[in-house]
C-alpha cells in the first residue's frame, strides 16, 4: 500500500524513530541481521539450521512475518523494514 510506505518513510526520518529502530538493530544477534539483510535483498542466503533458527527468532521478536499463502517473509514493523533498506551501508 503506497499511503502506508509514504507513512513509514517519512517516519523512519524522524531521528527518535531512527534511534529507537538503531537500538533494536543492535540487540540482534549478528545471524539475526543477515537474515534481515536477506530478507531485504540485500544479501541472500542457504537455508540451513542456522538460518531457520534466525527466522524463527525473528518471527517471535515481530520482526518478521511469514505470508502463508505466498510463503514469502517480510519485514515488519514498516518502518522497521524502511530503516533496513534505508541504512543499507550502515548496518
Amino acid at each position: 500500500d503506497e499511503h502506508l510506505n509514504n507513512a513509514a518513510n517519512y517516519l523512519a526520518q524522524r531521528l527518535p524513530i531512527r534511534t529507537e529502530c538503531r537500538t533494536i538493530w543492535m540487540s540482534l544477534t549478528p545471524s539475526e541481521q543477515f537474515i534481515l539483510r536477506a530478507v531485504a535483498r540485500l544479501a541472500s542466503y542457504d537455508v540451513n539450521v542456522d538460518t531457520e533458527i534466525a527466522i524463527n527468532q525473528l518471527i517471535q521478536k515481530r520482526l518478521l512475518r511469514l505470508d502463508k499463502s505466498t510463503n514469502q517473509l517480510y519485514i515488519d514493523p514498516p518502518i522497521f523494514r524502511v530503516y533496513v533498506l534505508s541504512n543499507k551501508d550502515e548496518i
